[in-house]
């Protein structure tokens, strides 16, 4: 019987087997980190649309291609072949998908082995996102993807097994856009379209039993196998694959290769029954189904918006809590309350396993979330009064959850402070509202956390019977090996802060008029490094260059800054909480020279910074330590101490365990 494909195969196969204009080819790499394996019987233009998209979107990371021939016609093996850098593997007779990935996986040189349907289509940073999950999570053994339909409709975010051994592909049909679909978590199993593990592990396990041959449930089983060697099971959304469905196979599975779905699901249950006792029966608490956490606690957290991490303290503050509940094994949740997926913020906190509640469809369902899975929230962490406010109510009717609320700094009194400083009547009406604001919301919620001791002891006295804490602004582990650079290798000085909070640019204003100058005076190649967003445009035009704006600096960048400059500078003359830039400094060992309100909240005494009562001594006081080798090495050592030891992870737990029991040690 003649082939479907003729002679002229080769020839056109030279001009399909084209990207963007560039010829299909592959990098012949001896240590490829990822083997791609590919298994294939004949559907040539799909496997060339496949391998085309490798080679477009793999980069940066060292890759190789191994295609498994389950004996096609002889024209493509013969086409396939010539692709340079394309590793080719025959099989004379048709052994299946599950002979034909282990024959591939034995030929294999990479470190992590990544087996791919011929009928999908890789998207960009697709491999660097499986990588990824890999080097953050040592737990990590088997790494799944999102699929697509070609329409751009959701196949599949990861895999639930019922207990009865049946399989649901999560999310089928649904928009992948959706929340549920975009954080990184573990799931029962990934469908063997695209999938990742590392080849030692793959060994470990014996590879795809040959019992589900030739295809079907060998996934699931593998994932099982993972999990039963000490490893799990994640599905990671940011690699996105449009996987052209039932072009293999087909999909009645009534007939054909397909029907080994059904054979397969029997042959799996018998093995795995044991332990699907423990799963859900069939389509129960998907909530709680889809991510394995029917044993573990859910917390939701709402604040303004996805914090920015890199940019403000209070940002900085629910990211550290985020990262606790995390750490101790929560299911995290989290709510903006502006609904915006500001990234790259969202991605850093669905890389972490949280799941994001944000985007279009959120903001108009985000009480019919709440209606359907209030049940499943076991406790609710709130920050800020002004966004809080709205949710009390609902909170309290859907869920049966106790409500934390985390106030960043106390907002009341720092406007009536200001109001008795400077004398402005806008400030003390302002404090009015706040205070309204506050006392809506502390009279409402369960718990009560503030960061700073001192306003911890003005709102006991204002509520009393109220459980109200001071909770640690961050946690901050012990740097291994850390040893502050010397004095004799700084110089300048350093100011970080958040423009958009008034307080800081009172102070850096305060600063540049009234305390530079004296200090130019004595020192005159002293310079003003200046980090922070968005600077007012009166401070960004200087006289001369004494001063410099380095503007948003990332955290690598302002880590060598730290390193490099014998002093911090925070001149608070407004405001309250606890400032984080001052814990930032001492963490990253530099000598800090501050006011009593700047340090205000903070255990630092004058063993672990410069602390400055007298606004007119300020400058007098910031050159005298400048010059002052001995004090300022003592100040990077002691306050950096201070900190590891009262902001640890343990501490913070403990401080929540009142309300949290499983946080207790």
């Amino acid at each position: 019987m003649p082939s479907l494909f003729t002679d002229q195969l080769p020839q056109l196969s030279r001009n399909r087997m084209l990207a963007n204009g560039l010829a299909l080819h592959f990098q012949d790499i001896a240590e490829p980190l990822v083997s791609i394996i590919i298994p294939i019987h004949n559907q040539f233009e799909y496997t060339i649309r496949c391998l085309a998209s490798i080679q477009k979107h793999s980069h940066p990371i060292a890759y190789e291609v191994i295609i498994v021939d389950d004996a096609s016609d002889l024209a493509v093996f013969q086409a396939l072949s010539s692709v340079a850098g394309l590793r080719v593997v025959r099989n004379f007779k048709n052994l299946g998908f599950v002979h034909s990935c282990n024959r591939g996986v034995y030929h294999a040189r990479g470190t992590y082995v990544l087996l791919l349907n011929n009928d999908t289509e890789v998207t960009a940073g697709w491999l660097e996102a499986l990588v990824r999950v890999f080097q953050a999570r040592s737990d990590a053994g088997l790494v799944g993807v999102k699929l697509v339909y070609p329409d751009g409709r959701l196949q599949e975010a990861g895999g639930i097994v019922w207990r009865d051994a049946s399989a649901w592909n999560y999310g089928r049909n649904e928009d992948p856009d959706l929340p549920s679909y975009n954080f990184l978590r573990e799931t029962d199993y990934c469908s063997g379209a695209c999938i990742m593990l590392p080849r030692s592990l793959w060994n470990q396990c014996g590879g795809f039993d040959r019992g589900y041959a030739p295809a079907y449930y060998e996934d699931v089983d593998l994932a099982f196998r993972v999990r039963a060697a000490g490893r799990k099971v994640y599905y990671q959304p940011h690699c996105t694959i449009i996987h052209h469905e039932g072009k293999s196979n087909g999909v009645d599975t009534g007939q054909g290769i397909k029907h080994h779905q059904v054979v397969n699901q029997k042959r799996f249950h018998e093995r795995w029954e044991e332990t699907l006792k423990a799963h859900l029966p069939n389509a129960e608490q998907v909530f709680r189904a889809r991510d394995r956490s029917v044993n573990k606690k859910t917390i939701l957290f709402i604040d303004h918006y996805v914090p920015h991490i890199d940019q403000d303290a209070g940002s900085r503050n629910i990211y550290c809590y985020l990262k606790l509940f995390l750490h101790y094994g929560f299911n995290v949740k989290f709510i903006g309350d502006n609904f915006y997926p500001h990234q790259p913020y969202q991605d850093i906190l669905e890389e972490h396993g949280i799941e994001v509640l944000t985007g279009a469809h959120m903001m108009n369902n985000w009480q019919q979330w709440l209606e359907q899975n209030g049940r499943y929230i076991d406790y609710v962490l709130l920050n800020r009064a002004h966004t809080t406010a709205r949710w009390i109510e609902p909170l309290r009717q859907h869920t049966k959850a106790p409500l934390l609320f985390c106030g960043v700094d106390l907002i009341s009194r720092t406007l009536r402070r200001a109001y008795e400083d400077y004398g402005d009547p806008k400030h003390l009406e302002e404090s009015q509202a706040w205070i309204e604001k506050e006392a809506f919301v502390i009279s409402r919620v369960d718990y009560v956390y503030y960061p700073s001791g001192e306003e911890v002891r003005v709102l006991r006295e204002a509520y009393p019977g109220k459980l109200i804490e001071m909770a640690p602004l961050y946690f901050l582990s012990p740097k291994p090996g850390f040893v502050p650079p010397l004095p004799l290798v700084r110089a300048d000085l350093l100011f970080v802060c958040s423009f958009g909070h008034p307080p800081n640019v009172d102070a850096l204003r305060w600063f540049l008029t009234e305390v530079f100058p004296k200090v130019r005076a004595q020192h005159s190649a002293i310079r003003l490094n200046v980090v922070g967003r968005n600077p007012p445009q009166e401070f960004t035009t200087p006289a001369d260059d004494s001063i410099v704006f380095h503007g948003f600096v990332t955290d690598e960048a302002l880590t060598e800054l730290y390193s490099r400059c014998r002093i911090s500078v925070v001149p608070l003359r407004i405001g309250g909480g606890i400032k984080g830039k001052i814990l930032e400094a001492f963490y990253n060992g530099i000598a800090v020279v501050t006011t009593r309100i700047g340090v205000e909240g903070i255990p630092a005494t004058e063993e672990h910074c410069e602390i400055v009562d007298d606004l007119d001594q300020f400058a007098a006081r910031l050159s005298a330590l400048y010059e002052d080798d001995e004090r300022l090495q003592r100040y990077y050592t002691q306050s950096y101490e201070m900190v590891i030891r009262e902001y640890s992870i343990e501490t913070l737990a403990r401080v929540f365990s009142t309300a949290v029991p499983e946080l207790r040690t």
